[in-house]
């Protein structure tokens, strides 16, 4: 999977609200909810998408990002936008 696909894949994995959350322990937890980075590695670390997400959030801290009090579920969803458009423009094709 190269590193477009997989922030392709991890924006599916957390586009419905229901599927996203903050911090490792949700409160009230609701499975299988996932936080920007969880979904992002979900099928295991992909360094260069990683990359354009952190570039995407102008932050290497993606966990603190995602999980700071104000975020939205439609922020992170056009971070990811942000990302795909960046790794595609920049031609993050190969594995």
């Amino acid at each position: 999977m190269n590193a477009l696909e997989a922030l392709r894949a991890a924006r599916a994995r957390i586009e419905k609200p229901e599927s996203w959350g903050k911090g490792h322990g949700l409160t009230p937890p609701r499975e299988p909810a996932l936080c920007a980075l969880g979904a992002l590695i979900f099928d295991g670390p992909h360094a260069e998408a990683i990359a354009r997400l952190r570039e995407a959030l102008g932050t290497s801290y993606v966990h603190k990002w995602n999980d700071a009090p104000e975020r939205t579920h439609a922020e992170v969803l056009a971070a990811f936008d942000r990302a795909i458009e960046l790794a595609s423009a920049s031609g993050c094709t190969d594995d």
